[in-house]
């Protein structure tokens, strides 16, 4: 039944959402079928003016490159290694179409998230329902229905701890592994997993050998992108320079152009100073909602087990200590936090009694957000 009602509250987010989307293309259509094809009224042919209804309102920022990867694959110079082939290998059946077929696959991941999420969070705590509602609902949540990886690798990522709780590690690997291969986040999945086995104490190799899974994946990849792309050559002269020239890719400053991990203080830092001489609408909300993320993380951290505490700490140093520039410093920053979702878990029974008023101010939050990802007036 609980399952269900989370069911119909994905539906009607999932048709607000491209409704609103829709309507807000039409103050600033970007794409070429956006400005070939007027909003309303429906003219032929009919499945082309669907589209871009449907699915060319959400082509924005790295939409852009999956619908690229869809179409052509990948190549070594244009910024397109950097996205892990997950994603874009699932939209490929939708070839003649590639971002409604990205809109899809991320659409229908998002709702297999939500019911593994809540039966995840149902394990730890009697306020399972109300953990999957803030999840789905936080104003950020929104990218859950964009044509973007995060309600792929969040799947994989909860089935991993599913089936890790479920003692069916090599399901928990191969999760990990899909994760692996959607988002470069995936690889911190081991740690935390690790610590579900040293915990109960597993001790069987096989146990061990089914986490490998997951860094195997990332070395999979690397040696792909190797071999068909030329575009791996270690470079140990700095930290920055081996990232760059091993797990991401060299030309990932095709994507954005001023990229560098810092120490996370560092980083911060310079995004707060930046913000204050570029009060841009994008910063202001990037430090803004990395702000609450972090509120949300302090209330959940009492009611989280070890492993969650685990992960969220890695993504939340990796996040903030991801700088974009001297004008953009935290490009993605909401997004990426996102990723931490055993917040939602831990803070749910905290924020119980608050609901209804949270609710309110996170529908507001993701009508907003959305329209400014529309409109191509934040990058998400």
């Amino acid at each position: 039944m609980i399952e269900r009602r989370l069911v119909e509250l994905w539906i009607g987010l999932r048709i607000f959402t491209l409704i609103w989307a829709s309507l807000s293309s039409g103050l600033r259509p970007m794409t070429d079928r956006e400005k070939a094809i007027a909003l309303w009224p429906p003219a032929p042919p009919y499945t082309a003016w669907a589209e871009r209804v449907s699915a060319a309102p959400w082509q924005r920022w790295d939409a852009h490159f999956y619908v690229d990867i869809v179409q052509r694959g990948y190549e070594s110079d244009d910024g397109t290694t950097q996205f892990h082939p997950l994603l874009p290998v699932a939209a490929k059946p939708f070839f003649w179409s590639p971002a409604l077929g990205l809109l899809i696959v991320a659409s229908l991941a998002s709702l297999a998230f939500v019911i593994v999420f809540y039966r995840l969070a149902a394990l730890d705590i009697p306020n399972a329902e109300t953990a999957s509602r803030l999840m789905l609902a936080f104003p950020v949540s929104f990218v859950l229905f964009a044509p973007y990886t995060e309600s792929l690798w969040l799947l994989f990522a909860a089935l991993s701890f599913w089936y890790v709780r479920k003692e069916r590690l090599w399901h928990a690997g191969l999760c990990g592994a899909l994760a692996v291969l959607t988002r470069q986040q995936g690889i911190f999945l081991v740690l935390p997993l690790a610590y579900e086995l040293w915990e109960r104490r597993d001790r069987r190799w096989t146990s061990w050998a089914a986490l490998a899974l997951i860094p195997l994946a990332l070395a999979g990849w690397i040696l792909y992108r190797s071999l068909n792309f030329s575009d791996v050559h270690p470079d140990f002269s700095s930290f920055n320079s081996l990232l760059y020239t091993t797990i991401l890719a060299p030309s990932a400053h095709k994507v954005v152009e001023v990229q560098a991990m810092l120490p996370p203080w560092e980083a911060l830092s310079k995004a707060i100073s930046i913000t204050q001489q570029y009060p841009t609408r994008g910063n202001i909300l990037n430090l803004v909602l990395g702000g609450v993320m972090i509120i949300l993380a302090i209330v959940a951290w009492p009611r989280m087990r070890v492993s969650y505490r685990i992960l969220t700490v890695i993504l939340f140093v990796v996040a903030f200590a991801y700088h974009t520039g001297p004008e953009t410093p935290y490009m993605g920053l909401p997004r990426h936090l996102l990723l931490a979702f055993p917040i939602f878990i831990g803070s749910a029974p905290a924020l119980e009694r608050f609901k209804g008023p949270i609710a309110a101010v996170s529908m507001f939050g993701m009508l907003a957000l959305t329209f400014f990802y529309v409109l191509h007036a934040w990058v998400p």
